[in-house]
């Protein structure tokens, strides 16, 4: 799940930093920071304690954000009416993809038991947390429709806040 994530802010990154949209990017960084830490600390606690194999793999479950319309186009031949239409499925897609991995944890704390479920749970929270800020940013681009110039204080914002 952990590499899933991995690869999943990838895409997300590489997104906002092609539409040059760098608040945007820096936050995609930062969560991407924390999967890869995330990963790390899980494999590290699994080889240690279960003495895993050092094989992880993704699932082939990482939902595409990128879209085909702007393969092999240049970043400039996008209009602020790409940009918001892109930016907005995006984060649905992002939105959905966090729901299915909550209630993944969900499912596997309830299974676990001791440290293992600690974990879990610890990560299920992280991502309720990170679901409740998602929302909140999707609420205050619908407010305005996506709006071209919100967007770019949004990301200016993103950009203060994430450095």
């Amino acid at each position: 799940q952990e590499l899933d994530g991995v690869m999943f802010h990838t895409y997300l990154t590489d997104l906002f930093d092609f539409l040059y949209l760098k608040g945007f990017y820096k936050w995609q960084k930062h969560q991407l920071d924390e999967e890869l830490c995330n990963l790390n600390y899980i494999k590290h606690y699994a080889f240690k304690k279960y003495h895993m194999f050092l094989t992880v793999e993704p699932s082939d479950d990482v939902p595409e954000v990128i879209p085909a319309a702007l393969m092999n186009h240049s970043a400039l031949e996008a209009t602020s009416s790409d940009i918001a239409t892109t930016l907005k499925s995006s984060l649905t897609t992002y939105w959905e993809y966090e729901q299915k991995v909550a209630k993944e944890y969900k499912a596997l704390a309830e299974e676990a038991e001791g440290t293992d479920k600690d974990i879990i749970c610890e990560l299920h929270k992280e991502v309720c947390e990170e679901i409740t800020k998602l929302e909140q940013m999707i609420m205050k681009l619908q407010s305005t429709n996506y709006n071209s110039l919100h967007i770019q204080l949004l990301s200016n914002e993103l950009c203060e806040k994430f450095k």
